[in-house]
């Protein structure tokens, strides 16, 4: 059975430091422990890839599950575990079996409400993170001298936040203050479409194009280097989506060289997961209704993918990533 593990920290300040080698040898022992039940063949025919996506939330005693998201087009059966994080706890001096213990918990109820025989992983689960705890490279080396630099120039007031925008970080321009329905102050972005930004013209058919593609797809490159397509067959957490409305860019070449360097000043890594950082961050400030819609569980180190369920928030989501790219 194909099983992929993918860390995304998206919710500010909320994270754990385990490495890229934590993932792949996380993901091949839960392979090893793990047959397709009858019951994941018969929805999901053909080789399907059983994705799991680790985060973290803050407020939250026990891991929270989110799935399954079914991506018929790549052939991938997709969770998100969120495990609780605390940023007073010193999870490092138990060499962090806890957060450890909360991931395998998650990854078992996925595990069994896809009807998959869970026993030798629950069985081995005690041994798998001892490993874990004890391999140093489960663990991405962090500079505490840099850290603590950067925690003395935040308190001064010399530099922004970690995963928060700077003043000039090509946040959309046309901002206007309001007043929400709850009294209280909001900023909402202008509706005015970003300079060289390609006017938003969908085709009134899309629905019929859609559904005669036999990918189940359409695409528009007019956003270049953002691709946008919009997606048919889509079913996320038991639920189908008619639409899924999705952009995707790679953030690399000569156009990202400016706003790759405000992220790396924001503390982040210039790839495909630091922009889905900022991307939230900016638009969960700007619109938070709108905010829970964005769906970032296709990001890859090299590529920023993000969709959502509406046309009205993908446009938004679309100005918003035409600003942050171009606006530096």
């Amino acid at each position: 059975m194909n099983i992929s593990v993918t860390q995304m920290y998206l919710e500010e300040d909320a994270g754990y430091p385990f490495s890229s080698y934590f993932q792949k040898w996380l993901a091949g022992e839960l392979c090893k422990r793990t047959r397709p039940s009858a019951n994941f063949l018969k929805r999901y025919p053909g080789e399907y890839t059983l994705g799991f996506y680790i985060s973290a939330k803050k407020g939250i005693k026990a891991p929270e599950i989110k799935g399954p998201g079914v991506y018929r087009k790549t052939r991938d059966v997709k969770y998100t575990i969120f495990i609780p994080f605390d940023p007073k706890a010193k999870y490092e001096r138990a060499g962090y079996r806890k957060p450890l213990a909360w991931i395998m918990d998650g990854v078992v109820a996925a595990l069994k409400g896809l009807e998959i025989d869970a026993s030798l992983l629950v069985e081995d689960s005690s041994s798998l993170i001892e490993v874990m705890a004890s391999d140093t490279r489960m663990i991405r080396n962090v500079d505490s001298a840099l850290l603590e630099k950067r925690k003395r120039a935040v308190a001064k007031g010399k530099r922004a936040p970690q995963n928060a925008p700077p003043k000039s970080s090509g946040v959309p321009k046309g901002r206007k203050e309001g007043v929400g329905k709850d009294g209280q102050q909001t900023r909402r972005l202008s509706t005015r479409i970003p300079i060289n930004m390609p006017e938003w013209t969908i085709p009134g058919n899309l629905q019929k194009l859609v559904s005669a593609d036999g990918d189940g797809i359409w695409e528009d490159a007019r956003w270049d280097p953002v691709l946008l397509t919009v997606m048919g067959g889509i079913s996320y957490c038991g639920r189908a989506i008619p639409l899924a409305w999705q952009i995707e860019f790679e953030p690399v070449g000569d156009l990202f060289a400016a706003p790759n360097a405000k992220i790396e000043a924001l503390g982040l890594e210039p790839d495909g997961y630091g922009w889905a950082t900022l991307i939230r961050s900016v638009f969960t400030k700007y619109y938070p209704g709108s905010a829970d819609e964005l769906q970032f569980g296709d990001v890859e180190l090299a590529t920023c993918v993000v969709w959502v369920e509406s046309e009205s928030t993908c446009k938004l989501l679309m100005q918003i990533v035409w600003d942050l790219i171009h606006a530096s």
